[in-house]
């Protein structure tokens, strides 16, 4: 009893919550954004945050000459810089609070609120319970933080239990069975025929018209579950819906690291693997021990934006700064350029050398066992890089934020990429017996005439060697693709699932 006495006593004098205030910040942030935030940055950010609150706390200590008040205040004001756009988000959304959220009206009223708190701590008489409070409140999150660590699997949302298992995919061998190579080939945002005619005004669809004639499956009114690559790609390689996100979901960073590791581990892989498949991984993803080409962040921003987006500093500087000074607007434009550049400019390359590599595959008569390759090319996704012609566009304004929306650009790389699909379905026809995937994880919704709906239209054509289709229909969308393939080329009836969409935001 006396030590619990003791420790109740300290706890009541001494707050420790501004020492515990910047651990739980960035444990709680690296724990949301686990594998995407440098070390080093984190150490950094911890420093300055400990050493600000430090340091207001001794300035305010010797002007009101009471730890427990200067230790309330600095606690206080650390939250409000550390959480500022958190609470203002929070505000976003719930019927009248609503009217708070805008900047206009969240900065004035929230600054007069702490105020008023503050003059409410220094007329305090008695603060031991207040202290004790923020004390056990901010060990017991701490310690939640802390536990995250220790039991990875109650980090954030758990991975949900795959509903199929490979052992659940049993190939029902007569004897007979000659296992194809399968080729499965991803164009990043390639929209549908119809959205090609319909917005981009593309009326000559030489690419349905060569893959038609070549054999190929057309899918009329295919759509894509998922308006995000990872998302995408995780549902089809697990052959189920990420039933860890739901509509209208807003995608953070934690998001799409779990939408990576359920690639890395998803069940299409793991059964190639264990049925002497040679896996060839031409894509952004790392998956069974192989490493991508390129690897897709898929958040393009900093260690140290990320750390401190939601902090009052990095607020104001860029959502009130850009329209208080244009100049800085312009700045800040010509700053994203640069961070566009460095981070996709690989994927110039990229697109060349998976191509290339492609096309080596399918010239190499020299076969021990079957192969699945996963191909995924960067076309026709931004930064669009040619013209329809092949041409290079000046690096000076590929890289800007405004080609994002350059409906023309893109119906030129439209172009361009399709003339690269023909190129590389003639070169893969030329096997026996290869199955060829030609999908795109999603469509677009960027240009002038587009609908919110429209980033689901995306393209999906199948080649069987045996050229039969009974097993394909219209409106078939990518979580299908492999319940498909492994029901008519493995002996399984696996059921195939209803084709919806899931929008995140």
């Amino acid at each position: 009893m006396p030590l619990f006495t003791n420790m109740t006593e300290l706890l009541k004098k001494w707050p420790l919550h501004i020492l515990l205030l910047p651990c739980f910040f960035i444990l709680n942030i690296s724990q949301q954004f686990t594998g995407l935030l440098e070390t080093k940055e984190l150490i950094r950010a911890f420093v300055e945050i400990l050493s600000g609150i430090v340091v207001l706390f001794l300035l305010l200590n010797r002007r009101v000459n009471d730890k427990a008040k200067a230790g309330l205040i600095s606690f206080l004001f650390g939250i409000y810089f550390l959480f500022f756009y958190t609470f203002k988000e929070k505000l976003a959304g719930i019927p009248v609070l609503d009217f708070f959220s805008h900047y206009r009206i969240y900065i004035p009223a929230s600054l007069l609120l702490l105020a008023f708190i503050f003059y409410k701590i220094a007329k305090l008489k008695k603060t031991s319970t207040l202290t004790l409070f923020f004390n056990l409140l901010l060990l017991i999150y701490t310690g939640m933080e802390l536990w995250k660590y220790a039991v990875p699997a109650i980090a954030g949302e758990n991975l949900e239990k795959e509903s199929l298992q490979v052992t659940d995919i049993k190939v029902k061998n007569t004897g007979t069975i000659s296992y194809p190579d399968i080729y499965y080939i991803i164009f990043d945002s390639y929209p549908s025929t119809a959205y090609q005619e319909e917005v981009l005004g593309l009326k000559n669809q030489r690419l349905d018209s060569f893959l038609t004639a070549k054999g190929f499956f057309v899918i009329k009114n295919s759509i894509s579950n998922y308006n995000r690559t990872a998302f995408s790609i995780a549902s089809s390689l697990r052959m189920q819906y990420l039933d860890w996100i739901r509509d209208n979901t807003i995608a953070a960073p934690y998001h799409y690291n779990k939408a990576m590791q359920q690639i890395e581990d998803a069940i299409v892989l793991k059964w190639f693997a264990a049925n002497n498949y040679e896996l060839i991984n031409l894509s952004v993803f790392d998956w069974q021990g192989q490493a991508p080409l390129v690897k897709e962040r898929f958040i393009t921003a900093s260690s140290r934006q990320i750390i401190y987006f939601n902090t009052l500093w990095y607020r104001i500087k860029w959502d009130v700064g850009l329209y208080l000074l244009p100049s800085f607007h312009k700045k800040s434009a010509s700053i994203n350029d640069a961070q566009n550049k460095s981070i996709l400019s690989a994927f110039k390359s990229f697109n060349s050398r998976v191509a290339d590599s492609l096309i080596k595959l399918s010239a190499d008569p020299v076969q021990q066992q079957p192969k699945f390759v996963y191909c995924h090319l960067e076309l026709p996704h931004f930064p669009f890089f040619y013209d329809s012609s092949g041409f290079a566009y000046p690096e000076n304004d590929i890289y800007s934020n405004a080609m994002l929306k350059d409906k023309n650009r893109f119906r030129n790389y439209m172009i361009y990429t399709d003339k690269q699909v023909i190129k590389m379905a003639n070169s893969l026809l030329q096997m026996k017996n290869a199955v060829i995937i030609l999908q795109s994880d999603h469509g677009v919704n960027e240009f002038e005439g587009s609908e919110k709906k429209d980033v689901f239209r995306n393209y999906s054509s199948f080649y069987f060697p045996d050229r039969d289709y009974s097993q394909l229909y219209p409106g078939m969308s990518n979580v299908n693709t492999f319940r498909v393939l492994f029901n008519k080329y493995f002996g399984q009836q696996l059921p195939l699932l209803s084709d919806s969409s899931i929008y995140i935001k």
